[in-house]
């Protein structure tokens, strides 16, 4: 019974991390990589702002971060929209959901 909750518990959790946090910012690119784990790729963005991830989202129904990955360039900045929280001694990073064109070219 205990396990069942908890998975309840962990499953609103998620719902809220998506939805209760969510947030737009505006940062310019600086560097791109793409982190390698044994099922999937997470593609990371730095900006001036902070460090973001693209990853696959059940809970917002985002199955297309290889093509959002694709079409950031670096030094142009962009309006993200996030979700999540940054906590860098976990090496955990807010999600990027989309992001939309570039609103000026850094050069």
């Amino acid at each position: 019974m205990f396990v069942i909750l908890l998975i309840i518990c962990l499953f609103f959790f998620n719902g809220f991390v998506a939805y209760g946090t969510a947030d737009s910012v505006v940062a310019t690119v600086k560097k791109t990589d793409i982190k390698p784990t044994e099922d999937k790729s997470i593609f990371l963005i730095f900006t001036d702002k902070e460090t973001f991830k693209i990853v696959d989202s059940l809970w917002r129904s985002q199955w297309r971060s290889s093509d959002i990955y694709g079409d950031i360039i670096v030094g142009h900045t962009y309006k993200f929209s996030v979700f999540g929280w940054r906590i860098p001694y976990e090496d955990i990073c807010a999600e990027v959901h989309k992001s939309l064109k570039p609103e000026k070219e850094i050069y």
